[in-house]
């Protein structure tokens, strides 16, 4: 074995490496919420701002998966994908006929600073986070909770952090593994939080794949994106949506967006749920 074997290993080797390479001597986290830790990464990021403890934090996600032991690993939960007649169509969150996710890599991050900063440093401020909250299903160590009360709970948290109600959400940008179980029950939180009127939805995992830590940091940044250019991406490979989700899903051709708030979901194993509220560089707070 390589005597890098540990350093690599660690959870916190990304976090340490970027200290290391910008030489950043403030704290040095590494957040472990399964799915949901890029977002709560985020998230820890505006409370260290909020607290003081620092004036800029560089927050996000990063995994690396796609190798015989972790595609194994979920093979055998049944959670993946075996559609290898139409790959193109094999991760599709909503559609009736999905069968599992497919395994992405990537990392996404952004640099956050307190509004009243901002000025001062010369940055261009390409959007905010208005509000977030994390909460436990405390369910199932893989299942999500089917009546998705945690869930609920965790996003009502996140709009009441931002100060805002439901209807001032114009989008969501939905967790959306492609699998059966985690689609429908964040349909059923979302229907139930918005109580039947739930703004457009899209998931962005339909032309990512699930980067796992790094999805909810990348799905953050596409909720700013769509913000600015007030544009829903469909979600990929999409073709016909299951019944029981009863959702508006964006599917087909971007749609566009309205003013007002997004809401980014994050819902990871073990029932770990992260929400981050996003607005435009010009609304929120």
């Amino acid at each position: 074995m390589s005597p890098l074997t540990v350093p690599i290993m660690m959870p916190s080797s990304a976090a340490a490496h970027l200290s290391l390479r910008f030489g950043f001597e403030g704290p040095c986290l590494t957040v472990s919420t399964a799915c949901a830790s890029g977002a709560a990464a985020i998230g820890e990021g505006v409370e260290l701002l909020r607290r003081g403890a620092a004036d800029v934090v560089l927050a996000g996600g990063v995994d690396s998966l796609v190798g015989y032991g972790a595609m194994a690993g979920f093979l055998r939960l049944d959670v993946m994908s075996r559609n290898v007649t139409s790959p193109e169509f094999a991760s599709r969150p909503f559609d009736k006929d999905r069968d599992g996710f497919v395994m992405g890599e990537g990392a996404g991050f952004v640099v956050l600073q307190r509004v009243e900063d901002v000025p001062a440093s010369g940055a261009r401020t390409l959007g905010l986070i208005s509000g977030h909250a994390s909460s436990a299903d405390a369910y199932h160590l893989v299942a999500p909770s089917p009546d998705g009360a945690g869930a609920v709970r965790c996003m009502a948290l996140a709009l009441a952090d931002a100060d805002i109600q439901p209807r001032d959400v114009a989008h969501v940008n939905a967790h959306g593994t492609s699998t059966v179980l985690n689609d429908r029950a964040e349909a059923v939180a979302l229907r139930a939080l918005f109580r039947g009127a739930c703004p457009p939805v899209t998931a962005v995992k339909g032309s990512t794949g699930h980067m796992i830590a790094g999805s909810g940091a990348v799905e953050a940044i596409v909720s700013l994106i769509s913000l600015q250019q007030r544009l829903i991406p469909p979600v990929a490979g999409l073709r016909t949506i299951d019944p029981e989700i009863d959702l508006d899903v964006v599917h087909g051709a971007p749609r566009d967006l309205p003013p007002g708030y997004a809401l980014s979901t994050s819902f990871g194993f073990g029932g770990m749920n992260t929400a981050l509220v996003l607005a435009a560089g010009e609304a929120g707070e």
